[in-house]
């Protein structure tokens, strides 16, 4: 396979983009030391090589650190490690490999992020930071129904009279017209707001 480009990343690495359009990432002492020239040829067996000596290890490294990090979803890392021009079949090894561990469940972080948050935000906020994690709707809707009951919407909503200073007995109708207004544009359901607003 011919080498089409070699770009500089900046900090010692180089973006590799192949004819096929693969691209990775070496820094200059693996390029000299694999002898990868603009307009030269790489071979099959030595591109399997670079992939199984430097780029997969690599990868799970940087999977593990981005993990530890924060937790994150299978789609989330997949595409981080995407965003590091690994190759598809070495971020799906990488992948497997931290799997393997238990290091990536999207259903133990969806119950994290709902118990960390259920008693401070609306179901509706909490599912949508749910879907910016990547998290599969069928697994978000499985941990909202196991973690997560009304009782926690009233929770959030005291919260955040607390938070605000909302004190119904001496604020107007007009500021309490207003705060009912906030709470229904963060998805709080309109039985639970007038329930504790008694409006």
């Amino acid at each position: 396979m011919e080498i089409k480009q070699i770009s500089d990343q900046g900090q010692g690495r180089h973006k590799i983009t192949l004819e096929d359009d693969s691209v990775f990432v070496l820094y200059k002492k693996e390029l000299e030391k694999w002898e990868l020239v603009e307009g030269n040829q790489l071979s099959e067996e030595d591109f399997i090589k670079i992939k199984n000596e430097i780029l997969l290890k690599r990868a799970k490294k940087r999977g593990l650190h981005l993990l530890e990090k924060q937790g994150r979803s299978q789609s989330n890392l997949r595409a981080k490690l995407k965003e590091g021009f690994y190759p598809d079949d070495v971020i799906e090894q990488a992948m497997a490999y931290i799997e393997s561990f238990g290091y990536l469940n999207d259903q133990i972080l969806a119950r994290n992020i709902v118990e960390s948050r259920r008693a401070q935000k609306s179901h509706m906020e909490i599912v949508a930071t749910l879907k910016s994690k990547g998290i599969q709707q069928e697994t978000i809707w499985q941990v909202m129904e196991e973690v997560y009951d009304e009782s926690y919407e009233k929770e959030a909503i005291k919260y955040l009279m607390n938070k605000k200073r909302i004190h119904l007995e001496s604020i107007t109708q007009k500021e309490k017209n207003k705060f009912f207004n906030y709470l229904t544009r963060k998805g709080f359901s309109y039985d639970s707001i007038k329930s504790l607003m008694q409006c």
